[in-house]
This record gives structure tokens, C-alpha cells and sequence, in this order.
């Protein structure tokens, strides 16, 4: 796809549909409108989920393959993968600090929030999103990083599997799975579909931008 804008647009698209179910999420017993923020963050782990291990899908590709599109494509998804995991990591601190309940304790809050294996985990993870970043400028060679994109998910994998038996500390149950409300699951599915869209569509619109700027700079370099 030549054209970064359009799919770029989709993204934007699939973002907006997200907030707006999110936004129309019904308040509940407790904690009221609240917990939109908590679903939000909740329904975007879930597609980041998918989208990492689309990542992962397109790394195998481009090895079996040695075809450029692929890569040009698992790079656009490990930067928007990326990028939504540090969004979720912010959001899941935000969600906590909003609807967890820390009256009667004296032990500080951030230490509290540092207690849950989940929230461990998220940090964890978003760390090692910081040397995904940094590692193409170290990194020249596609197959390298291709074989990155394949273990850090796949690391990322087993340190949730990890977190979520280790116990749950402060973090609650599912709001949405254990609801007998239809509604309540409509919405959330709709939100994690949603964030899907936006995440194809703003990997699409990354690899495109790139295949056109390194397209560009070949062509100079031909000309010089």
C-alpha cells in the first residue's frame, strides 16, 4: 500500500469507535462510571494480545519468505504493538488508582500497585518494549530483529501466564466475563474489535510510510 493516510485514517477510525463504546459503557454498583476506564484498558490488553502475536505471524513470514513486505510490515506492528502497550501500562495505573480501594491502609499507594503481579508484569513488559525500540539502531540486519520479534512476544506470553497465577493481589475479577449483563459483554467486545482496526490500521499506515521513505532514499542514492 502506497498510501500511509488512508490505512492511517482506519486506525484513527477504529480509535474513536473504542472510545466511543467505552464512553457508553453503564456505570456500575461501586464504583460507577469509573469503570469505563478500567474496561478501556482492559479490552485494549486484550487486542494488544492479538496484535503482538500478529507480530510474531509476520517475523515467521519474512524468515520463510525472505520477503520485504513482510518485514516492512512486522515493523509497523511492533511500533503500534509497542505503542499500545505503553498506552495500556499508563491506563492500568490510571484505572487502579481510580477504583481500587486503599482507605484503612497505611502503606503508600504506588507500593501497593507494585504488590500486583499483573501490574509487575505490565511494567516489566513495557521495559522490555524500551529495548524493542532502541534495538533496530544497534540491530542492522532484518533477520536479527526478525528473530526479536519472535521472542519477545513470546516472552511477553509467558510472563502474563506468570502473573496471572501468582496471584491477584489488589487486582479484581473480570468486571465484563462475569457479568450476567449481555450489554456489558457487547460493548467490551466491541472495544477490543475496535482497537484492532485501529492497530492494523496504523501498523499498515507505519509500514507504508516507511517502504515509501526507503524507496525515496534508494532512488537519491542512485541519483548521487
Amino acid at each position: 500500500m502506497k498510501n500511509w493516510k488512508l490505512p492511517a485514517a482506519v486506525g484513527l477510525l477504529g480509535l474513536g469507535g473504542s472510545i466511543f463504546f467505552a464512553v457508553n459503557y453503564p456505570a456500575v454498583e461501586g464504583i460507577g462510571a469509573k469503570v469505563r476506564l478500567p474496561v478501556f484498558h482492559g479490552a485494549m490488553t486484550w487486542a494488544n494480545l492479538m496484535v503482538f502475536a500478529a507480530l510474531i505471524v509476520y517475523a515467521i513470514l519474512f524468515l520463510v519468505k525472505k520477503d520485504e513486505k513482510y518485514y516492512r510490515m512486522g515493523e509497523g506492528i511492533r511500533w503500534t504493538a509497542i505503542a499500545m502497550w505503553f498506552s495500556g501500562t499508563v491506563l492500568g495505573f490510571l484505572a487502579a488508582m481510580n477504583t481500587w480501594d486503599f482507605t484503612g491502609s497505611k502503606t503508600p499507594e504506588i507500593q501497593l500497585l507494585m504488590s500486583d503481579p499483573r501490574l509487575i508484569a505490565q511494567v516489566c513488559i513495557a521495559l522490555g518494549g524500551l529495548v524493542m525500540i532502541v534495538l533496530p539502531l544497534i540491530v542492522e540486519k532484518q533477520r536479527s530483529m526478525s528473530i526479536a520479534d519472535i521472542v519477545f512476544p513470546t516472552v511477553l506470553f509467558v510472563a502474563l501466564a506468570w502473573a496471572m497465577n501468582a496471584g491477584k493481589a489488589l487486582h479484581p475479577d473480570s468486571p465484563v466475563l462475569n457479568s450476567d449483563e449481555l450489554i456489558i459483554k457487547l460493548l467490551f467486545f466491541c472495544m477490543v474489535i475496535s482497537d484492532m482496526v485501529m492497530a492494523a490500521g496504523f501498523a499498515a499506515a507505519i509500514a507504508s510510510f516507511r517502504t515509501k521513505r526507503l524507496s525515496e532514499a534508494d532512488a537519491k542514492s542512485l541519483l548521487s
